[in-house]
């Protein structure tokens, strides 16, 4: 069976809690109305005052002010998120977590090696799989995961088949 080798950052556990609230709490729908809604109004209420009052300066203005709001209030909901995890996130924790880690496929689930031991996963444990543009996740419960990292596999080919490996196992499950 297929097996994969990583290694977990403390970077990886908070993209994971990012990516995570964005998916399924009220924080993705903040970043979302602070990234298009609220900007998209203004470059709406600018392109109605350029095209009724030919007023282009006050135009240009209000797309200045759409660009500027998408990108700083956005970073500054990103930053309060990054101190909320890492005010709730121990050093103890983080020590106890990161380091590098062994997935393996087996016929009974999961194998996965850590530098804590060893856990064996069996297929009905695994609630869902999500792939986003930087990591794996294996959810175990609605809100834990397995995560894999795509840049710091040791070997990046080996992430294509072990992910179709296991979609195919767990649709066999």
């Amino acid at each position: 069976m297929t097996a994969i080798t990583y290694t977990l950052r403390k970077i990886d556990l908070f993209e994971f809690n990012e990516h995570h609230a964005k998916m399924n709490t009220g924080y993705g729908k903040s970043m979302t109305r602070h990234q298009l809604i609220w900007p998209g109004l203004l470059v709406l209420v600018a392109l109605f005052i350029v095209s009724s009052t030919r007023d282009v300066l006050l135009g240009l203005l209000l797309i200045t002010g759409a660009i500027l709001w998408s990108t700083l209030v956005t970073a500054r909901i990103k930053k309060g998120f990054y101190k909320h995890i890492m005010g709730n996130i121990s050093d103890e924790d983080v020590a106890t977590v990161v380091g590098e880690y062994t997935i393996e496929l087996t016929d009974d689930g999961l194998l996965e090696t850590k530098p804590v031991g060893e856990l064996r996963i069996n297929w009905d444990s695994i609630v869902k799989l999500e792939k986003s543009k930087s990591h794996l996740y294996i959810y175990l419960t609605d809100d834990a995961a397995i995560i894999i990292p795509k840049e710091t596999l040791f070997d990046p080919m080996s992430l294509k088949p072990f992910h179709a490996e296991l979609l195919a196992a767990l649709n066999t499950k």
